[in-house]
């Protein structure tokens, strides 16, 4: 037998050896155990529910007097929250009309002009230009860049510009707005 057989045969029975052949089935021990808590769930749900959220894109156009449509037609209530892209005009750079300050003129966000409030705009309680989010019985319910609101079941919303309604003041206004929707059932 040679000189290597002899000591790795000897290895195991000496102190250093028997250490790291304990050290071996201990962590393989603990290993599996690790591994079987880490593949086991703590704390199982006993009724689990899971929130379905979808979304939608809208094309709002700011030309638009009545608005995009939107209509839950689930059985149930929605939570909606929406976020608009990109800017529009209500009125034009040039107008000259009197009242109108200059600020109000050009393109603006779906913030609208927070300086220039109308009481004659379908939603007097919010700017000019604002995306504005009216139900179906004409109640203004958010407006803005991004808000939320609740949809009840078979009800229907209108998305639009905040503008004075009359075809013609309508009809001069430019641009649109991309509004993504996250329809979620709780």
């Amino acid at each position: 037998m040679s000189d290597d057989t002899k000591q790795s045969n000897n290895f195991w029975t000496t102190f250093p050896g028997i250490l790291t052949g304990l050290a071996a089935v201990i962590t393989a021990v603990a290993g599996s155990a690790g591994l079987i808590n880490a593949v086991k769930p703590t704390n199982p749900a006993t009724n689990p529910t899971v929130e379905t959220v979808k979304t939608k894109v809208l094309d709002v156009y700011a030309d638009s007097m009545q608005g995009t449509e939107f209509t839950n037609k689930q059985d149930k209530s929605l939570q909606i929250k929406f976020k608009a892209d990109g800017k529009w005009q209500a009125i034009p750079e040039g107008y000259t009309g009197a009242g109108i300050p200059e600020h109000a003129k050009g393109y603006i966000s779906a913030k609208g002009d927070p300086d220039f409030l109308s009481n004659t705009t379908q939603c007097s309680r919010f700017p000019l230009g604002a995306l504005v989010v009216k139900s179906d019985g004409s109640k203004c319910i958010a407006y803005g860049e991004e808000g939320s609101f609740e949809l009840g079941p078979k009800e229907t919303v209108y998305f639009l510009m905040n503008d004075v309604p009359n075809r013609q003041l309508y009809d001069d206004n430019k641009g649109s707005l991309k509004v993504n929707l996250s329809i979620s059932n709780d």
